[in-house]
């Protein structure tokens, strides 16, 4: 038994998906040996450090090597570093104010501003809006249907404010695809976002979406005192 076993029964008898199958990958590379031992083990985190990899970074990794270990019917486990907590910047009610205020005219300027505002309505997970089709969009019921992890289907409502702003911008294909149709990653999401210059005066943190980076009540709280009625 090894890796390459534990993969393939992961990828054909539990059938996950590709995604989880390189995340295996990725963490599994990092452990060297196909039984390793506790001082092994040791060295699989040192080298992980030493390589600059945050110990959130660690801790993801550690879930999978944890995985493989209980496969391999060991009674081995290696501990979660503990992670440092980080409070993200967040934009005040003033600058959401301005923001759904905002009209660009540009092509990538009304995508990032439908993404931000579908993102705040509905609290979907920026991958989750990525992957959103213009078939998934129901205008008339206000509902979104969502591929969520294990790919399984759920539904989503969203307001009759955002449903303004979808019926406005509808089309065909992928809802926030590039000018050539092909999916949105989110490099180039995080650079839409960073590199907004207006409304003026408009402050965007330095996260990768600063709008949606709070929780979902305060975000819905926050688009709610600017004027955006949204329902739930």
């Amino acid at each position: 038994m090894g890796k390459y076993e534990a993969l393939k029964e992961r990828k054909y008898y539990l059938n996950v998906s590709q995604r989880t199958i390189e995340w295996h990958q990725q963490s599994l590379r990092w452990l060297g040996v196909e039984e390793p031992t506790e001082q092994q083990l040791k060295d699989c985190v040192i080298r992980t450090r030493e390589a600059g990899l945050k110990a959130s970074s660690v801790n993801c990794h550690v879930c999978s090597i944890n995985a493989y270990l209980a496969w391999l019917g060991s009674e081995l486990r290696v501990p979660k570093l503990k992670e440092e907590e980080w409070l993200p910047e967040t934009c005040t009610p003033d600058d959401i104010t301005k923001f759904v205020a905002w009209k660009p005219k540009s092509r990538s300027g009304k995508r990032t501003r439908l993404l931000v505002l579908t993102l705040a309505d509905t609290g979907l997970r920026l991958g989750e809006a990525l992957n959103l089709r213009w078939p998934d969009v129901d205008l008339d019921n206000c509902l979104l249907t969502v591929l969520r992890e294990g790919r399984k289907e759920r539904k989503v409502p969203f307001s009759i404010e955002l449903r303004k702003v979808l019926y406005k911008g509808r089309g065909a294909g992928l809802v926030f695809g590039t000018s050539t149709g092909t999916k949105l990653t989110r490099r180039n999401t995080h650079r839409d976002v960073l590199g907004i210059k207006q409304p003026p005066n408009f402050f965007m943190p330095s996260g990768t979406l600063g709008l949606p980076m709070r929780s979902n009540g305060e975000c819905t709280l926050s688009f709610c005192n600017a004027g955006w009625g949204i329902q739930r």
